[in-house]
Protein backbone atom coordinates (compact mmCIF):
# COMPACT_ATOMS: atom_id res chain seq x y z
CA UNK A 1 0.00 0.00 0.00
CA UNK A 2 1.30 3.40 -0.77
CA UNK A 3 2.64 5.27 2.22
CA UNK A 4 2.56 2.19 4.55
CA UNK A 5 5.93 1.82 6.68
CA UNK A 6 7.12 -0.94 8.34
CA UNK A 7 8.76 -0.43 11.60
CA UNK A 8 12.04 -2.23 11.86
CA UNK A 9 11.32 -2.54 15.67
CA UNK A 10 9.41 -5.59 16.99
CA UNK A 11 7.06 -3.36 19.39
CA UNK A 12 5.60 -5.20 22.30
CA UNK A 13 7.52 -8.34 21.75
CA UNK A 14 9.72 -8.50 25.05
CA UNK A 15 8.25 -12.23 27.08
CA UNK A 16 8.50 -13.50 23.39
CA UNK A 17 11.41 -12.46 22.32
CA UNK A 18 12.83 -13.68 25.67
CA UNK A 19 11.64 -17.33 24.96
CA UNK A 20 12.93 -17.04 21.66
CA UNK A 21 16.79 -16.61 22.96
CA UNK A 22 16.29 -19.31 25.24
CA UNK A 23 15.51 -21.28 22.68
CA UNK A 24 18.28 -20.36 20.25
CA UNK A 25 20.75 -20.53 23.15
CA UNK A 26 19.34 -24.73 23.69
CA UNK A 27 19.68 -25.54 19.90
CA UNK A 28 23.63 -23.80 19.84
CA UNK A 29 24.16 -26.35 22.88
CA UNK A 30 22.83 -29.23 20.84
CA UNK A 31 19.50 -29.66 22.48
CA UNK A 32 16.46 -28.77 19.81
CA UNK A 33 12.84 -27.60 20.52
CA UNK A 34 9.41 -26.73 18.53
CA UNK A 35 8.26 -23.12 18.94
CA UNK A 36 4.42 -22.57 17.80
CA UNK A 37 3.00 -19.00 16.81
CA UNK A 38 -0.24 -19.18 16.12
CA UNK A 39 -2.68 -15.24 16.10
CA UNK A 40 -5.30 -14.49 13.42
CA UNK A 41 -4.17 -13.39 10.18
CA UNK A 42 -2.06 -10.36 9.83
CA UNK A 43 -1.33 -10.10 13.29
CA UNK A 44 2.34 -10.31 13.12
CA UNK A 45 3.01 -13.97 13.05
CA UNK A 46 6.05 -13.81 10.64
CA UNK A 47 7.18 -10.65 11.80
CA UNK A 48 8.00 -12.44 15.44
CA UNK A 49 9.33 -15.41 13.25
CA UNK A 50 12.09 -13.37 11.09
CA UNK A 51 13.22 -11.87 14.76
CA UNK A 52 13.49 -15.18 15.74
CA UNK A 53 15.56 -16.06 12.49
CA UNK A 54 17.71 -12.95 12.95
CA UNK A 55 18.82 -14.43 16.42
CA UNK A 56 19.39 -17.74 14.84
CA UNK A 57 21.60 -16.08 12.04
CA UNK A 58 23.32 -13.88 14.92
CA UNK A 59 23.97 -17.27 16.75
CA UNK A 60 26.07 -18.62 13.83
CA UNK A 61 23.07 -20.97 12.62
CA UNK A 62 21.48 -21.88 9.57
CA UNK A 63 17.72 -21.12 8.56
CA UNK A 64 15.34 -23.01 6.44
CA UNK A 65 11.86 -21.88 5.38
CA UNK A 66 8.95 -23.15 3.65
CA UNK A 67 5.17 -23.10 3.49
CA UNK A 68 2.17 -24.27 2.75
CA UNK A 69 -0.51 -23.14 0.41
CA UNK A 70 -4.36 -23.80 0.04
CA UNK A 71 -4.14 -27.03 -2.29
CA UNK A 72 -0.24 -27.35 -2.02
CA UNK A 73 0.63 -30.67 -2.61
CA UNK A 74 1.81 -33.27 0.07
CA UNK A 75 5.03 -32.39 2.37
CA UNK A 76 4.65 -28.75 0.24
CA UNK A 77 6.40 -26.86 3.24
CA UNK A 78 8.85 -29.23 4.06
CA UNK A 79 9.92 -29.83 0.57
CA UNK A 80 10.25 -26.43 0.57
CA UNK A 81 12.87 -26.02 3.11
CA UNK A 82 15.26 -28.56 1.50
CA UNK A 83 15.32 -27.73 -1.99
CA UNK A 84 17.80 -24.43 -2.03
CA UNK A 85 20.22 -26.35 0.49
CA UNK A 86 19.95 -29.69 -1.70
CA UNK A 87 20.33 -27.47 -5.06
CA UNK A 88 23.79 -25.91 -3.90
CA UNK A 89 24.88 -29.27 -2.50
CA UNK A 90 23.43 -32.11 -4.50
CA UNK A 91 26.33 -34.72 -3.38
CA UNK A 92 24.87 -34.11 0.43
CA UNK A 93 22.30 -37.15 -0.96
CA UNK A 94 25.45 -39.82 -1.38
CA UNK A 95 25.82 -39.94 2.16
CA UNK A 96 26.14 -43.24 3.77
CA UNK A 97 23.85 -42.02 6.18
CA UNK A 98 21.26 -41.36 4.58
CA UNK A 99 20.97 -44.25 2.25
CA UNK A 100 18.74 -45.89 4.23
CA UNK A 101 16.38 -43.42 4.17
CA UNK A 102 16.15 -42.85 0.22
CA UNK A 103 13.08 -44.62 -0.20
CA UNK A 104 11.79 -42.40 2.60
CA UNK A 105 13.63 -39.17 1.26
CA UNK A 106 12.37 -39.60 -2.05
CA UNK A 107 8.58 -37.99 -0.96
CA UNK A 108 10.00 -34.95 -0.15
CA UNK A 109 12.70 -34.91 -2.69
CA UNK A 110 10.59 -35.54 -5.71
CA UNK A 111 13.05 -34.65 -8.71
CA UNK A 112 15.86 -36.93 -6.94
CA UNK A 113 15.90 -40.63 -8.42
CA UNK A 114 17.39 -42.90 -5.96
CA UNK A 115 17.59 -45.48 -7.81
CA UNK A 116 20.45 -47.89 -6.09
CA UNK A 117 18.58 -47.01 -2.72
CA UNK A 118 19.33 -49.69 -0.02
CA UNK A 119 16.24 -51.29 1.70
CA UNK A 120 15.47 -49.14 4.45
CA UNK A 121 13.48 -49.33 7.58
CA UNK A 122 10.46 -47.81 5.37
CA UNK A 123 8.25 -51.08 4.97
CA UNK A 124 5.84 -52.18 7.75
CA UNK A 125 6.87 -48.52 9.68
CA UNK A 126 4.92 -45.58 10.70
CA UNK A 127 5.65 -43.31 7.43
CA UNK A 128 6.29 -39.95 10.02
CA UNK A 129 8.92 -42.02 11.85
CA UNK A 130 10.63 -43.10 8.81
CA UNK A 131 10.49 -39.97 7.08
CA UNK A 132 10.86 -37.63 10.55
CA UNK A 133 14.44 -39.79 10.92
CA UNK A 134 15.06 -39.82 7.70
CA UNK A 135 14.81 -35.70 7.74
CA UNK A 136 16.67 -34.97 11.17
CA UNK A 137 19.39 -36.96 9.25
CA UNK A 138 19.05 -35.10 6.35
CA UNK A 139 19.74 -31.84 8.44
CA UNK A 140 22.49 -33.16 10.38
CA UNK A 141 24.30 -34.24 7.02
CA UNK A 142 23.60 -30.59 5.83
CA UNK A 143 24.90 -28.24 8.92
CA UNK A 144 27.67 -30.91 10.08
CA UNK A 145 25.77 -31.14 13.38
CA UNK A 146 26.18 -27.59 14.12
CA UNK A 147 22.16 -26.81 14.15
CA UNK A 148 19.65 -24.91 11.98
CA UNK A 149 16.13 -23.12 12.23
CA UNK A 150 13.21 -25.27 10.27
CA UNK A 151 10.40 -22.54 9.74
CA UNK A 152 7.64 -24.02 8.63
CA UNK A 153 4.92 -20.91 7.65
CA UNK A 154 0.67 -21.31 7.26
CA UNK A 155 0.32 -24.87 8.41
CA UNK A 156 -3.10 -24.21 8.70
CA UNK A 157 -3.06 -25.00 5.17
CA UNK A 158 -0.80 -28.38 5.63
CA UNK A 159 -1.90 -31.49 4.57
CA UNK A 160 -2.71 -34.26 7.03
CA UNK A 161 1.01 -36.14 6.03
CA UNK A 162 2.98 -32.97 6.73
CA UNK A 163 0.96 -32.09 10.42
CA UNK A 164 2.36 -35.97 11.16
CA UNK A 165 5.40 -35.24 10.13
CA UNK A 166 5.76 -32.16 12.20
CA UNK A 167 4.01 -33.92 15.00
CA UNK A 168 7.18 -36.82 15.07
CA UNK A 169 9.74 -34.20 14.52
CA UNK A 170 8.46 -32.13 17.56
CA UNK A 171 8.72 -35.35 19.78
CA UNK A 172 12.51 -36.61 18.70
CA UNK A 173 14.08 -33.06 18.61
CA UNK A 174 15.60 -32.93 21.99
CA UNK A 175 18.68 -34.82 21.02
CA UNK A 176 18.52 -32.94 17.36
CA UNK A 177 20.35 -29.33 17.17
CA UNK A 178 16.89 -27.96 15.32
CA UNK A 179 14.77 -25.34 16.11
CA UNK A 180 11.15 -25.83 14.91
CA UNK A 181 9.31 -23.12 14.42
CA UNK A 182 5.47 -23.04 13.47
CA UNK A 183 3.25 -20.58 12.06
CA UNK A 184 0.01 -21.01 12.20
CA UNK A 185 -4.15 -19.11 12.28
CA UNK A 186 -5.96 -19.99 15.30
CA UNK A 187 -8.91 -19.04 13.46
CA UNK A 188 -8.89 -21.96 10.65
CA UNK A 189 -9.83 -25.29 12.63
CA UNK A 190 -6.98 -27.81 11.87
CA UNK A 191 -7.23 -31.22 13.96
CA UNK A 192 -3.93 -32.08 13.60
CA UNK A 193 -2.97 -28.41 14.77
CA UNK A 194 -5.27 -28.46 17.91
CA UNK A 195 -2.47 -31.33 18.22
CA UNK A 196 0.60 -29.42 17.96
CA UNK A 197 -1.28 -26.56 20.26
CA UNK A 198 -1.54 -29.04 23.21
CA UNK A 199 2.19 -30.80 22.62
CA UNK A 200 4.18 -31.08 25.92
CA UNK A 201 7.61 -29.08 25.45
CA UNK A 202 6.14 -26.92 22.87
CA UNK A 203 6.25 -22.78 23.81
CA UNK A 204 3.11 -21.62 22.34
CA UNK A 205 3.02 -17.89 21.38
CA UNK A 206 -0.24 -16.89 20.62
Amino acid sequence: MPGLTRSPVLVARRAELAAARQLVGAVSRGRGSTLLVTGEAGIGKSRLVAEVAALVTGAGLTVLTGHAVPGGGTYRAVAETLAGPLREHPLLLDSPRLRPYWPALRRLIPAWDGADAEPGPDAGLDRAVVLGEGMLALLSELHGGVGCLLVLEDLHWADADTLSLVGYLADALSGAPVLLTLTARDDVRVPGMAQLATHRGSPRCR
